[in-house]
């Protein structure tokens, strides 16, 4: 039997307020949409947006999706982005950059052996095995994707936006090991598999799964933001792409809906507006295999 399945995350680090309330209204929306029964829906926030947890719900999610199932990963919260400070040594395999998520226990504080990043590789692995399954997969991410700060969107009164990025700064030391680490984990357990398509997350930095729908709150090099509107704090990508499923959620392509969902966020900043983005597969309907796409005769 088709199911729907997905995994809302919303991580409250830092001076963020509002991912609890982002992670609420795209539940919502699943199920008013209600393209495909979403009957599986796991929502980690507040301390139970944990590494651990959301590592653990992700391999579940891999584990549990059947064929043709529809498959959501949703994230709010802070993004990051560590370059390594010299130049990769010849002839290893480590990359240059790596981007991650930041769950609820992440600390900067941390010893590098319990820093708790998610990283991008650990992220193109879970994504890889699901499209072995399924391939109506979609992942939203409303964060940012680097450490470098933006024009903040127009504020209301006393309620300042707050950026959704966040940096550690390691030493070349700390990143080989998390990154070490973190391929570690991919060719253990269930990650292990085909050695070969794993060198090619490993070997890409920037790999993208051509069989997923991915939308992102801001360029690779910018920031994402959460605002104050309508008396609650919500990821400003989030807030106005729900708008837009309620408009035409069940008619037009994800493509369409980013680009009006772009135009809105215009009017959100004075200057220099946060630039959300579709890839991939994006002439799908929301969370089906349709396309909007008209072909001429």
């Amino acid at each position: 039997m088709i199911s729907g399945r997905a995994l809302l995350i919303g991580c409250d680090n830092g001076e963020l307020k509002g991912t609890q309330n982002d992670v609420n209204v795209m539940a919502d929306i699943l199920k008013k949409l209600n393209t495909h029964n979403f009957d599986q829906i796991t929502c980690l926030t507040g301390c139970k947006a944990t590494a651990k947890n959301i590592r653990a719900s992700w391999e579940k999610l891999v584990n549990c999706t059947n064929k043709d199932d529809a498959v959501v990963i949703y994230y709010s919260g802070h993004g990051g982005r560590e370059f390594r400070p010299h130049p990769v040594e010849a002839g290893t395999r480590r990359p240059d950059k790596f981007q991650y998520l930041i769950p609820h226990d992440f600390r900067n504080d941390d010893h590098i052996e319990d820093w708790k990043g998610i990283l991008d590789i650990e992220i193109s692995r879970w994504l890889w095995e699901i499209t072995e399954k399924t391939a109506n997969v979609t992942y939203i991410l409303d964060c940012c994707h680097s450490a470098n700060l933006g024009k903040s969107p127009k504020a209301e009164p006393n309620r300042k936006p707050v950026a959704k990025c966040q940096s550690t700064n390691l030493g070349s030391a700390d990143f080989d090991a998390v990154w070490d680490r973190a391929r570690e984990r991919c060719m253990a357990g269930i990650f292990a598999g085909d050695e070969a398509q794993l060198g090619v997350v490993f070997a890409n930095p920037d790999y993208q799964n051509p069989k997923v729908v991915r939308i992102a709150a801001a360029a690779a090099d910018s920031s994402a933001w959460q605002r104050f509107t309508e008396g609650k704090w919500r990821g400003a990508m989030t807030w106005r792409l729900c708008q837009m499923f309620d408009a035409m959620g069940k008619t037009r392509s994800w493509l369409n809906i980013m680009a009006i969902v772009g135009q809105l966020m215009k009017s959100d900043f004075d200057s220099d507006p946060q630039q959300p983005r579709s890839a991939a597969a994006d002439d799908r309907i929301p969370f089906s295999l349709k396309s909007d796409l008209v072909t001429e005769l």
